[in-house]
């Protein structure tokens, strides 16, 4: 495995990373803001 084969390989992991993580962060605020409109409904 050359060097830039393993440079592209570990690219293409941090972007899938990336993406995951800002996901999980938008979900995990949405859900958040919901269940504070839960608790404040009751």
């Amino acid at each position: 495995m050359d060097i830039m084969s393993m440079i592209g390989t570990l690219f293409s992991y941090a972007f899938v990373l990336s993406i995951s993580a800002m996901g999980i962060f938008i979900f995990g605020s949405i859900a958040a803001e919901e269940l504070k409109m839960f608790k404040h409904s009751n």
